[in-house]
């Protein structure tokens, strides 16, 4: 049914009789007569197969799995076997480019994911066939974006927060899932148990800041910086998706509350749109700004460069913090926001705070919700005056008394 036939060169071939009685011919380059024999006896079988209608053996689709690509080619191009997909030919850094111009992003969102999107390219090359990435090669990326991924920085040490590479893995299954639905690639490599992308609470970077400090910055900082410096930490606004759209019509004097648009929230129900009241702490220093604005102004900040979201308020913020005395402390926007909330929530019911902050009460209590030392000493002071005249105190063996003396008792 098939024959070997000698071509120059020592280049073989194979012609067969296929089961519509033409005859083909499969060329197979330079091979000894064993080896030339060896591919005969296979074509051979996989005639018979097709003309009777019966499945491979497994010694059959083993041969034709670990087949070269041109080979296989060849031999599928007469009928014999079904011709492999091709692999697709998309780099890495074509697909997100790809990904982010075909996908309504808003401008925070297309940053964050641009970031992702450097990281990667960055660590796998700019010519990294996107089907080559491996769950193995998705593992080695995380460990070492943890340690070089911060290009902002210009020091020797490029390491990012734990929760941050959480988030940008996050951004690199959402490419790759993508991809997936494309059916660019067969899996996803960042879809594995092992890699985690939900963030966590860290809360060793949380930080109550005290109003006190928050004066001194803004008795350090000049024009656009006092407002703000005020609205981040009295206003608890989120820096700077929120600052950069305020207009003097979103805040009422007479009815002293100001309304807040949320770009991060607007695809919830409201829209994103908030009231918040002007706190006794916040007024003096929105009038301040009231004043200093020119006649007609729009946007309370003056400055069209600081009203952009690409605009980077933390190293200048971290210049007015050493001015004002005092060690920048980290997120030093959130820790503001989460600092005002806190001191909400001390005075007022949750779910009334966490309408004014824009936020929910799970989040508010997992994110923002912070232990403050005037609560801890508020507590001691007021249990102090509770107890009064009472016994029971030293009958439970607790100690002291407003006096300082100390009593014992053993249980």
């Amino acid at each position: 049914m098939a024959t070997i036939r000698q071509e120059p060169n020592g280049r073989k071939a194979i012609l067969v009789i296929c089961g519509d009685r033409k005859r083909r011919t499969i060329r197979i380059g330079k091979a000894s007569m064993k080896a030339a024999g060896s591919v005969k006896t296979h074509i051979e079988r996989l005639n018979v197969a097709i003309i009777t209608n019966t499945s491979l053996d497994n010694e059959q689709s083993l041969w034709l799995a670990k087949l070269g690509d041109v080979i296989h080619e060849r031999i599928a191009n007469t009928g014999l076997c079904s011709p492999r997909k091709k692999k697709d030919a998309t780099t890495l850094e074509q697909w997100i480019t790809r990904y982010l111009e075909s996908h309504q992003i808003k401008e925070s969102t297309r940053e964050q994911l641009e970031r992702a999107r450097d990281n990667l390219v960055a660590y796998f090359k700019a010519d990294r066939l996107i089907s080559t990435v491996t769950t193995q090669d998705a593992k080695e990326w995380i460990m070492w974006l943890s340690k070089n991924g911060n290009e902002r920085t210009k020091g020797a040490d490029k390491s990012l927060a734990h929760n941050t590479v959480r988030r940008r893995t996050g951004r690199a299954k959402q490419f790759f899932g993508a991809a997936l639905d494309s059916k660019l690639i067969t899996q996803n490599p960042f879809d594995a148990k092992e890699i985690v992308c939900a963030t966590g609470d860290n809360r060793d970077r949380m930080a109550f800041i005290e109003a006190s400090k928050i004066e001194k910055c803004i008795a350090a900082a000049s024009g656009d910086w006092k407002t703000i410096i005020a609205l981040a930490r009295f206003g608890g606004l989120r820096i700077p998706s929120e600052l950069v759209s305020l207009r003097w019509e979103d805040v009422s004097w007479s009815e002293s509350r100001i309304t807040i648009h949320a770009p991060k929230t607007e695809h919830h129900a409201g829209g994103g749109v908030r009231q918040m009241p002007i706190l006794p702490d916040l007024l003096p220093h929105l009038q301040e700004a009231w004043e200093r604005a020119p006649e007609g102004s729009v946007y309370v900040l003056q400055d069209a460069s600081k009203r952009t979201m690409r605009a980077n308020l933390a190293t200048e913020f971290r210049r007015i913090i050493k001015r004002a005395g005092l060690v920048p402390w980290e997120k030093l926007w959130q820790n503001l926001r989460a600092s005002r909330e806190t001191e909400l929530m001390a005075e007022f019911p949750m779910k009334d705070v966490t309408s004014w902050i824009g936020n929910s009460p799970a989040v508010a209590q997992k994110h923002y919700a912070m232990v403050m030392d005037e609560s801890f000493k508020r507590a001691i002071s007021q249990g102090i005056a509770k107890k009064g005249d009472s016994k029971s105190g030293t009958e439970s063996g607790t100690v002291s008394s407003c006096n300082g003396s100390q009593a014992t008792t053993e249980k």
